[in-house]
């Protein structure tokens, strides 16, 4: 893979981390990756739990890609797996990305090129 990012999702939905991955045994643990394509991979960092009345999780990812990807794919793939969950804040980068595929796809570009 040529090239990595960040990515940081906080959260009130027990599933986005298992949307995201989909892991065939029903267990996430820090390292579980999953293809996205055939030159993109997202792994999983982790999850900070905060213990709290309404208080959202924080989890964080590293998507890696190679030279082929294109940014529309990923872009595409996250929206599909986020729209509609409860999540308050989603960065790409470090940076705040509202959750529609043109936002995504822009962020990406960055890092994609």
């Amino acid at each position: 893979m040529s090239g990595s990012v960040a990515i940081t999702i906080t959260h009130s939905d027990k599933l986005v981390e298992y949307d995201l991955l989909e892991p065939d045994d029903n267990r996430i643990a820090k390292g579980k990756s999953r293809g996205i394509t055939d030159d993109a991979e997202l792994h999983y960092e982790g999850t900070l739990i905060r213990k709290g009345l309404d208080a959202p999780n924080v989890a964080e990812f590293i998507l890696q890609f190679g030279s082929s990807v294109t940014s529309g794919v990923v872009a595409s793939w996250l929206y599909n797996k986020l729209q509609g969950k409860d999540i308050s804040s989603f960065q790409i980068g470090g940076e705040e990305v509202d959750i529609d595929e043109d936002s995504i796809q822009t962020k990406l570009d960055r890092y994609l090129k």
